[in-house]
């Protein structure tokens, strides 16, 4: 198992690379079965985003060389960041304050990661952090840590270390070899480390220090794939995996409460089985590999690689629902998991390999997709129909009535509504209001009788018009 783990980890660190293979076609969710609305172009993988803590923007990255800001309130594509990063942007994240955006991405195949962090408001650059800083990032809850893990090694030995830097002078300031990044406690006194899939068998789930540097606790038994703390509490949220079966074709997945003062299981929150996962690459994705805490804490949203995204109650344990995400995949089935609550806690934004999507919280019903194309054009969709996008950004877009074709322009007139998908932003219905299921074939239109020969500079002109 040790060594498949390797070897799956190095292709998948090499088909990252690999454009071609991370392209797809954004899905368009519709509240109709006979109208249809496509986008007519692929795009570069998107994996990774962060909502600012006003909830007004959001960011986010993939395998384009940038990152793209997005305007949630306004419903629009803001500001592209440009970072030449040759292997896309593994991580974006907010400042607690929300006045720097830090990013991280890749210019070597194994190795090499790079962090730097930028003006919010200007997107200006405002320093590089480290050398060989990156892939997960993390604010500390007053801005002035910023942690990120590393990769580095061959593809027979893959090492990853989390670090610790100023953001005020990008000096790292402690390292701790052989862990993932899991997630920083909310008063900021801990981080959680996760041991990599390399890492030894004596290495363990992690609670540090992070003014010392001390080991407050750590779980040898207990080799996380994802942790999460949730908002003023005692405890923390690990997800776990067990392979079960003679040949391990059986998953068992979990989510388990530990405390943070011990490291004691508290509860097993949420465990069910997935059975026949024989196939190597189906073992490994159907882990837990995101967990995300509403802002209230009653809630976490869990992600695998698979874009499969769960809500579950985490007093009871129930699941409340899973998130209709579309078919958006990238090679081998993947859509990395990434998701982020707006502050408010109504809605929630999930990386959904070929754009953004928006659900609300509360009905589990998708509010927009934010598609952004690799010719800076960018489109944000509802599923009435209803969309705002750039200059040139609807001419993406194809419709088709009943299996009959048309073009974007001829229904531009009534779907372009940058204010009506503004107010599905905000948490506005527009069940009540005309939907892409309720356009009617426009009328067929002739000229007829028309004269062979003329000597006027007026004529009368005779229509023919068709209801359709």
């Amino acid at each position: 198992m040790f060594v498949y783990r390797i070897i799956l980890a190095a292709f998948l660190t090499i088909v990252t690379g690999c454009a071609s293979m991370m392209m797809t076609t954004p899905q368009m969710s519709l509240d109709s079965s006979d109208r249809k609305m496509e986008v007519k172009s692929e795009v570069s993988a998107v994996c990774v985003l962060d909502y600012s803590p006003d909830g007004k923007n959001l960011i986010s990255g993939g395998l384009r060389p940038s990152i793209r800001v997005w305007d949630v309130a306004n419903a629009k594509g803001t500001r592209i960041i440009p970072f030449p990063v040759e292997y896309g942007v593994s991580d974006v994240a907010y400042s607690p304050d929300g006045k720097m955006i830090a990013a991280s991405g890749r210019n070597n195949m194994l190795s090499g990661d790079i962090t730097k962090l930028w003006d919010a408001g200007t997107g200006q650059e405002i320093r590089a952090i480290g050398s060989d800083f990156g892939l997960q990032l993390s604010f500390s809850p007053d801005g002035k840590l910023l942690s990120g893990t590393a990769q580095s090694g061959n593809i027979f030995n893959i090492i990853f270390t989390t670090k610790f830097a100023d953001t005020q002078t990008g000096k790292v300031l402690r390292e701790f070899a052989g862990y993932k990044l899991g997630a920083i406690s909310p008063d900021g006194r801990h981080i959680a480390l996760i041991p990599s899939m390399f890492s030894s068998d004596n290495e363990s789930l992690r609670l540090i220090d992070i003014k010392t540097g001390r080991v407050v606790w750590q779980r040898a038994d207990l080799r996380a794939d994802a942790v999460v703390f949730p908002p003023e509490s005692n405890f923390m949220l690990a997800s776990r995996s067990e392979f079960k079966g003679v040949l391990g074709n059986e998953a068992v997945i979990s989510i388990v409460s530990l405390d943070i003062a011990t490291g004691n299981q508290t509860k097993e929150i949420v465990r069910f089985a997935v059975p026949g996962t024989f196939l190597a690459h189906n073992k490994e994705y159907q882990k837990i590999t995101n967990l995300t805490i509403s802002p209230d804490g009653a809630l976490v949203l869990s992600g695998n690689m698979f874009g499969e995204y769960k809500l579950w109650d985490i007093a009871t344990g129930a699941l409340v629902r899973q998130l209709k995400r579309p078919d958006e995949k990238i090679i081998m089935g993947m859509s990395p998991a990434h998701a982020a609550f707006s502050p408010n806690g109504k809605l929630v934004a999930i990386a959904s390999a070929a754009s953004l999507r928006l659900f609300n919280v509360a009905s589990g019903d998708e509010v927009a997709a934010m598609i952004a194309f690799d010719d800076g054009e960018w489109l944000v969709t509802t599923p009435s129909g209803y969309y705002n996008s750039s200059e040139k950004g609807d001419e993406y877009l194809n419709v088709s009535v009943d299996g009959k074709p048309f073009t974007i322009s001829q229904l531009r007139e009534s779907f372009y509504r940058p204010d009506l998908v503004q107010v599905a932003l905000s948490g506005g219905s527009l069940k009540e209001l005309k939907k892409v299921a309720d356009v009617k074939p426009p009328p067929v239109v002739a000229i007829v009788d028309t004269p062979k020969s003329i000597d006027k500079n007026e004529i009368p002109v005779t229509l023919k018009i068709t209801d359709a």
